[in-house]
């Protein structure tokens, strides 16, 4: 499996190395990568910008998982549920 993909590797490399010797397919490249690059830094400093403009309490919000009410969250003996054989749940009594 290993060799399958070291030559799998070298092909791609040979593929880029073939398709970047012409200058122009350089130029669109390079072109391509600036435009990503660029998308991606604004896509980041957005998220930024979002996540230290954010109030206090909406931080706590998303950090907290508290239950919403106050009842128990542990199973009485009478409400546990019962297994069947393959490890499935049955049904609750």
């Amino acid at each position: 499996m290993a060799k399958k993909n070291n030559y799998l590797l070298a092909a791609a490399i040979a593929g880029a190395a073939a398709y970047l010797r012409k200058p122009e397919n350089r130029e669109k490249a390079w072109s391509t990568f600036n435009d990503v690059k660029g998308k991606v830094t604004d896509l980041v400093a957005d998220k930024k910008q979002q996540f230290t403009s954010a109030s206090p309490s909406e931080k706590e919000a998303e950090e907290t998982i508290s239950p919403t009410s106050n009842e128990s969250t542990t199973l009485n003996a009478e409400q546990k549920p019962e297994h069947d054989v393959e490890g499935g749940i049955v049904k609750e009594s």
